[in-house]
Protein backbone atom coordinates (compact mmCIF):
# COMPACT_ATOMS: atom_id res chain seq x y z
CA UNK A 1 0.00 0.00 0.00
CA UNK A 2 2.59 2.36 0.95
CA UNK A 3 4.24 1.98 -2.71
CA UNK A 4 0.58 2.87 -4.26
CA UNK A 5 0.91 6.32 -2.25
CA UNK A 6 4.53 6.83 -3.00
CA UNK A 7 3.66 6.45 -6.63
CA UNK A 8 0.12 8.69 -6.45
CA UNK A 9 2.40 11.33 -4.53
CA UNK A 10 5.12 11.05 -7.43
CA UNK A 11 3.13 11.34 -9.96
CA UNK A 12 1.11 14.51 -8.30
CA UNK A 13 4.12 16.62 -8.42
CA UNK A 14 5.66 15.38 -11.75
CA UNK A 15 1.77 16.61 -13.20
CA UNK A 16 2.61 19.84 -11.53
CA UNK A 17 6.31 20.47 -13.42
CA UNK A 18 7.88 19.35 -10.01
CA UNK A 19 11.00 16.90 -9.55
CA UNK A 20 8.79 14.28 -8.33
CA UNK A 21 9.94 12.51 -5.19
CA UNK A 22 13.31 12.71 -6.18
CA UNK A 23 13.70 16.29 -4.44
CA UNK A 24 12.27 15.62 -1.33
CA UNK A 25 12.26 13.58 1.92
CA UNK A 26 9.50 11.54 3.17
CA UNK A 27 8.32 9.63 6.05
CA UNK A 28 6.15 6.44 5.65
CA UNK A 29 3.64 5.79 8.71
CA UNK A 30 1.90 2.73 9.50
CA UNK A 31 -1.65 3.17 11.29
CA UNK A 32 -2.87 -0.36 10.50
CA UNK A 33 -4.72 -1.42 14.01
CA UNK A 34 -6.81 -4.71 14.10
CA UNK A 35 -8.61 -5.52 10.76
CA UNK A 36 -8.13 -1.48 10.24
CA UNK A 37 -5.10 -1.18 7.79
CA UNK A 38 -4.02 2.56 7.12
CA UNK A 39 -0.70 3.90 5.93
CA UNK A 40 0.50 8.39 5.62
CA UNK A 41 3.16 9.66 3.82
CA UNK A 42 4.74 12.78 5.38
CA UNK A 43 6.31 14.66 2.30
CA UNK A 44 9.38 17.39 3.15
CA UNK A 45 11.48 19.29 0.92
CA UNK A 46 15.14 19.11 1.39
CA UNK A 47 15.02 22.66 3.25
CA UNK A 48 12.48 22.72 5.41
CA UNK A 49 12.13 20.28 8.53
CA UNK A 50 7.93 20.99 8.72
CA UNK A 51 6.05 19.05 6.23
CA UNK A 52 5.00 20.23 2.94
CA UNK A 53 2.22 17.49 1.87
CA UNK A 54 0.10 14.71 3.95
CA UNK A 55 -0.87 11.01 1.86
CA UNK A 56 -3.37 8.84 3.50
CA UNK A 57 -4.27 5.31 1.64
CA UNK A 58 -6.47 2.39 3.26
CA UNK A 59 -7.64 -0.90 1.86
CA UNK A 60 -11.43 -0.11 0.47
CA UNK A 61 -12.57 -3.36 1.57
CA UNK A 62 -11.61 -3.36 5.34
CA UNK A 63 -11.50 1.09 6.01
CA UNK A 64 -12.40 2.24 9.23
CA UNK A 65 -15.89 3.38 8.38
CA UNK A 66 -17.26 6.28 10.23
CA UNK A 67 -21.63 7.23 10.13
CA UNK A 68 -21.81 3.94 7.26
CA UNK A 69 -19.17 6.09 5.81
CA UNK A 70 -14.96 5.98 5.02
CA UNK A 71 -13.05 8.16 7.12
CA UNK A 72 -11.01 9.15 4.75
CA UNK A 73 -13.62 10.28 1.97
CA UNK A 74 -15.06 11.81 4.94
CA UNK A 75 -11.99 14.29 5.97
CA UNK A 76 -11.37 14.98 1.89
CA UNK A 77 -14.90 15.89 1.17
CA UNK A 78 -14.76 18.13 4.84
CA UNK A 79 -11.61 20.06 3.78
CA UNK A 80 -12.91 20.60 0.70
CA UNK A 81 -15.78 21.94 2.44
CA UNK A 82 -14.24 24.12 4.57
CA UNK A 83 -11.83 25.41 1.42
CA UNK A 84 -15.20 26.33 -0.14
CA UNK A 85 -16.30 28.52 2.91
CA UNK A 86 -13.51 30.38 4.08
CA UNK A 87 -11.88 28.82 6.65
CA UNK A 88 -8.61 29.51 4.92
CA UNK A 89 -9.47 33.22 3.24
CA UNK A 90 -6.61 34.86 5.07
CA UNK A 91 -4.43 32.49 6.24
CA UNK A 92 -4.22 28.53 6.34
CA UNK A 93 -6.22 27.42 9.28
CA UNK A 94 -7.33 23.73 7.71
CA UNK A 95 -5.29 21.55 5.55
CA UNK A 96 -6.50 21.95 1.76
CA UNK A 97 -7.86 18.94 -0.27
CA UNK A 98 -5.23 18.28 -3.09
CA UNK A 99 -6.17 15.01 -4.83
CA UNK A 100 -8.36 11.68 -3.71
CA UNK A 101 -8.00 8.51 -6.11
CA UNK A 102 -9.02 4.75 -5.91
CA UNK A 103 -5.99 2.76 -6.62
CA UNK A 104 -6.39 -1.16 -7.18
CA UNK A 105 -8.71 -1.11 -4.13
CA UNK A 106 -7.02 1.62 -2.21
CA UNK A 107 -8.46 4.96 -1.02
CA UNK A 108 -5.68 7.24 -1.06
CA UNK A 109 -6.05 11.12 -0.41
CA UNK A 110 -3.31 14.26 -0.44
CA UNK A 111 -4.12 17.09 1.70
CA UNK A 112 -1.27 20.23 2.42
CA UNK A 113 0.01 20.45 5.88
CA UNK A 114 -0.48 22.98 8.30
CA UNK A 115 2.58 25.34 8.85
CA UNK A 116 3.10 25.68 12.31
CA UNK A 117 4.29 23.76 15.67
CA UNK A 118 2.35 21.26 17.26
CA UNK A 119 0.47 22.36 20.08
CA UNK A 120 0.89 19.11 21.95
CA UNK A 121 4.60 19.54 21.40
CA UNK A 122 4.75 23.21 22.99
CA UNK A 123 6.22 23.06 26.56
CA UNK A 124 2.69 23.46 28.19
CA UNK A 125 4.19 25.31 31.20
CA UNK A 126 5.28 27.93 28.36
CA UNK A 127 1.80 27.58 26.58
CA UNK A 128 -0.31 28.03 29.73
CA UNK A 129 2.20 29.77 32.01
CA UNK A 130 0.03 32.28 33.65
CA UNK A 131 1.30 35.25 31.24
CA UNK A 132 0.34 33.38 28.44
CA UNK A 133 -2.96 31.57 29.35
CA UNK A 134 -5.32 34.01 27.92
CA UNK A 135 -3.58 34.22 24.74
CA UNK A 136 -3.53 30.59 24.54
CA UNK A 137 -6.75 30.37 24.94
CA UNK A 138 -8.15 33.29 23.15
CA UNK A 139 -6.54 31.64 20.18
CA UNK A 140 -8.34 28.62 20.40
CA UNK A 141 -11.77 30.41 20.77
CA UNK A 142 -10.92 32.84 18.29
CA UNK A 143 -10.76 29.34 15.50
CA UNK A 144 -13.75 28.12 17.10
CA UNK A 145 -15.94 30.92 16.63
CA UNK A 146 -14.66 31.43 13.40
CA UNK A 147 -15.80 28.26 12.63
CA UNK A 148 -19.18 28.72 13.84
CA UNK A 149 -19.72 31.76 11.70
CA UNK A 150 -18.93 29.85 8.85
CA UNK A 151 -21.23 27.40 9.46
CA UNK A 152 -24.08 29.56 11.36
CA UNK A 153 -26.29 28.20 14.37
CA UNK A 154 -29.61 25.58 13.93
CA UNK A 155 -31.80 25.58 17.15
CA UNK A 156 -33.38 21.65 18.12
CA UNK A 157 -35.51 20.60 21.08
CA UNK A 158 -34.29 17.30 22.78
CA UNK A 159 -36.82 14.81 22.28
CA UNK A 160 -35.61 11.22 23.26
CA UNK A 161 -34.25 10.52 20.59
CA UNK A 162 -31.92 13.31 20.17
CA UNK A 163 -31.50 13.44 23.92
CA UNK A 164 -29.95 9.79 23.33
CA UNK A 165 -27.35 10.31 20.75
CA UNK A 166 -26.51 14.07 21.81
CA UNK A 167 -26.27 13.88 25.17
CA UNK A 168 -26.01 10.17 26.47
CA UNK A 169 -23.69 8.39 24.06
CA UNK A 170 -21.21 11.55 24.65
CA UNK A 171 -21.62 11.60 28.73
CA UNK A 172 -20.53 7.87 27.90
CA UNK A 173 -18.13 8.11 25.47
CA UNK A 174 -16.20 10.75 27.77
CA UNK A 175 -16.37 8.15 30.73
CA UNK A 176 -14.61 6.15 28.92
CA UNK A 177 -12.11 8.28 27.14
CA UNK A 178 -10.71 9.95 30.18
CA UNK A 179 -9.45 9.10 33.59
CA UNK A 180 -12.58 10.61 36.15
CA UNK A 181 -12.61 10.30 39.89
CA UNK A 182 -16.21 8.16 40.96
CA UNK A 183 -17.09 11.72 42.43
CA UNK A 184 -17.40 13.36 39.12
CA UNK A 185 -18.68 9.99 37.31
CA UNK A 186 -21.70 9.98 39.73
CA UNK A 187 -22.65 13.54 39.05
CA UNK A 188 -22.89 12.95 35.65
CA UNK A 189 -25.09 10.05 36.00
CA UNK A 190 -27.11 11.72 38.71
CA UNK A 191 -27.54 14.76 36.21
CA UNK A 192 -27.75 12.87 32.94
CA UNK A 193 -28.94 9.64 33.32
CA UNK A 194 -31.17 9.79 36.27
CA UNK A 195 -32.54 13.59 36.56
CA UNK A 196 -32.35 13.86 32.82
CA UNK A 197 -30.74 17.17 32.37
CA UNK A 198 -31.45 18.83 28.90
CA UNK A 199 -33.94 17.12 28.35
CA UNK A 200 -36.71 18.86 26.49
CA UNK A 201 -34.36 21.74 26.32
CA UNK A 202 -34.13 23.61 23.02
CA UNK A 203 -30.20 24.39 21.92
CA UNK A 204 -28.42 26.10 19.55
CA UNK A 205 -27.26 23.67 17.81
CA UNK A 206 -22.88 24.83 16.21
CA UNK A 207 -21.20 22.73 13.76
CA UNK A 208 -17.80 20.72 15.27
CA UNK A 209 -14.58 19.11 14.52
CA UNK A 210 -15.39 16.02 16.45
CA UNK A 211 -11.50 15.18 17.95
CA UNK A 212 -10.90 19.01 19.10
CA UNK A 213 -7.87 18.90 21.06
CA UNK A 214 -4.05 19.91 21.11
CA UNK A 215 -3.26 16.82 19.24
CA UNK A 216 -4.79 17.84 16.11
CA UNK A 217 -3.53 21.64 16.63
CA UNK A 218 -1.03 23.83 15.13
CA UNK A 219 0.26 27.31 16.33
CA UNK A 220 0.98 29.90 14.00
CA UNK A 221 2.10 33.22 14.82
CA UNK A 222 -1.65 34.95 14.48
CA UNK A 223 -3.78 31.90 15.37
CA UNK A 224 -4.06 28.11 15.45
CA UNK A 225 -4.59 25.51 12.50
CA UNK A 226 -6.81 22.43 12.92
CA UNK A 227 -6.39 18.89 11.59
CA UNK A 228 -7.74 15.56 11.20
CA UNK A 229 -11.26 16.14 9.77
CA UNK A 230 -12.42 12.68 10.16
CA UNK A 231 -15.67 13.08 11.60
CA UNK A 232 -18.66 14.54 9.26
CA UNK A 233 -18.95 18.36 9.66
CA UNK A 234 -22.75 18.31 11.38
CA UNK A 235 -24.24 20.48 13.63
CA UNK A 236 -24.10 19.02 17.66
CA UNK A 237 -24.48 20.16 21.35
CA UNK A 238 -23.45 23.95 21.53
CA UNK A 239 -20.15 23.37 23.41
CA UNK A 240 -18.89 20.06 22.37
CA UNK A 241 -15.38 21.17 20.76
CA UNK A 242 -14.66 23.49 23.48
CA UNK A 243 -15.20 20.93 25.98
CA UNK A 244 -13.05 18.05 24.73
CA UNK A 245 -10.42 21.39 24.36
CA UNK A 246 -10.79 21.57 27.93
CA UNK A 247 -11.16 17.75 28.81
CA UNK A 248 -8.04 17.14 26.81
CA UNK A 249 -6.33 19.60 29.70
CA UNK A 250 -8.16 18.80 32.50
CA UNK A 251 -8.13 14.92 32.38
CA UNK A 252 -5.77 12.43 31.96
CA UNK A 253 -6.55 10.20 28.27
CA UNK A 254 -6.85 6.72 28.87
CA UNK A 255 -4.68 5.99 25.36
CA UNK A 256 -2.48 9.40 25.79
CA UNK A 257 -1.22 9.19 29.41
CA UNK A 258 2.14 10.65 30.01
CA UNK A 259 2.20 11.72 26.24
CA UNK A 260 1.98 15.65 26.94
CA UNK A 261 2.57 17.56 29.97
CA UNK A 262 -0.38 19.58 29.56
CA UNK A 263 -2.12 17.83 32.25
CA UNK A 264 -0.13 18.73 34.55
CA UNK A 265 0.42 22.57 33.83
CA UNK A 266 -3.69 22.76 34.02
CA UNK A 267 -4.27 21.33 36.81
CA UNK A 268 -1.12 23.28 38.52
CA UNK A 269 -2.66 26.15 37.21
CA UNK A 270 -6.95 26.20 37.27
CA UNK A 271 -6.98 24.14 40.21
CA UNK A 272 -3.94 25.20 42.38
CA UNK A 273 -3.54 28.51 42.01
Amino acid sequence: MLQLILQRVDEYLRERQASGLAGHEYLCQDHSKGRVEASSLLLFSAQERQPLLVAKGTPLCNALVREDRLVNRIEFESLERLQQIGMNRDRQTTPSPLGIWEVKGVLITLQSALPGSPLETVPARKRFSRDQLANSVDQVIDWWKLLQANFGVRRQKLDQDSYRELVLQQVEAFTKRFVIDPEEKRFLYHRFEEACGLLGAELPLLVRHGDFCPANMVVQPSGIGVFDWEWPLRHHLPLFDLFHFFAALRYPSRTLRGRSSHYASFIEIFWGQ
